[in-house]
């Protein structure tokens, strides 16, 4: 039997890939100035960051409702095993949504098989799992993918900074004043994911210090580094993503990157100029 991967949106890979690999992505949607978009479809990661630098405030949605059954009823119709790898329900309702959607489609199908799985990642942390799923979904049996994808779900580490905070007091998560002092003082926050949610980590003045911070962080919590496939997402800094690439590539010795545009989902409340790095802390 045929196991079918679906992807979240916000695993930030490229439409390319999805296409390639014949996978199912299901779009959040992008609402900007009055108008809705389909986040990477109708509106592309470039797009978004220039209409925030201009002073726009992007608001995001789940997925569609309409498009996850349609994508299950299809699974379902060709009697195929589904996998569903879902951006972090911590910060999307997309996982609620889709478990209500798979008992309404079991209904009508009762043999319907659709594990949905809450990644608690987000970006490229999602993207390395479902990379990695795709690369083994004609070797591994149904449960053995479940239980890949669950692993690395568990143990996938983000760390993040934004470069102006002021697009953290848009959204609420910051008052614009601490937001003010922030940047002239140069502050650049660390951030992480912790159970799903977003955590601050520390706070350091100066992108240098935050680097090396970000590196020893790496070092501590990775296991094999070199033996990994990293994660580097960016909002319109591909120069410092690629900085950071060196970086790792001269620490750790570091072979197979994955670098991404972070989509509108994260963007929306993070701003351009973020930058993310995503790594597993156990292989095995």
């Amino acid at each position: 039997m045929t196991i079918q991967i679906i992807a979240d949106g916000p695993s930030d890979l490229p439409l390319d890939y999805y296409e390639e690999n014949n996978l199912t992505s299901i779009p959040h949607g992008v609402h900007i100035n009055g108008k809705d978009y389909l986040d990477r479809i109708t509106i592309t990661p470039k797009e978004v960051n220039d209409i925030m630098r201009a002073g726009g405030s992007p608001k995001t949605s789940h997925g569609s409702p309409a498009m996850i059954e349609e994508a299950f009823r299809k699974i379902a119709q060709e009697k195929q095993q589904g996998i569903y790898l879902v951006f972090s329900s911590g910060l999307s309702g997309t996982f609620a949504t889709a478990l209500m959607l798979r008992d309404l489609v079991k209904e009508e199908y009762p043999d319907f098989q659709m594990k949905i799985i809450d990644s608690k990642c987000a970006s490229v942390g999602l993207g390395l799992i479902v990379q990695s799923c795709v690369s083994k979904q004609n070797t591994y049996s149904y449960e053995e993918l479940i239980a890949h994808a669950e692993f690395m779900s568990e143990h996938m580490e983000h760390l993040f900074t934004v470069d102006n905070l002021d697009y953290i007091a848009r959204g609420g998560r910051m008052t614009r004043r601490a937001a003010f002092v922030g940047g002239m003082l140069n502050i650049k926050p660390l951030l992480t994911i912790v159970d799903g949610k977003i955590e601050p980590l520390d706070k350091f003045r100066g992108k240098n210090k935050l680097y090396e911070a970000i590196f020893q962080k790496m070092a501590s919590m990775g296991d094999q580094l070199s033996e990994q496939t990293i994660g580097i997402c960016h909002a319109d800094c591909l120069d410092e993503a690629l900085k950071i690439k060196a970086q790792i590539e001269e620490r750790f010795g570091v072979k197979q990157f994955v670098i991404t545009e972070i989509g509108a989902s994260i963007t929306a409340h993070a701003g351009p100029g973020t930058l993310g790095i995503m790594f597993m802390n156990k292989l095995s």
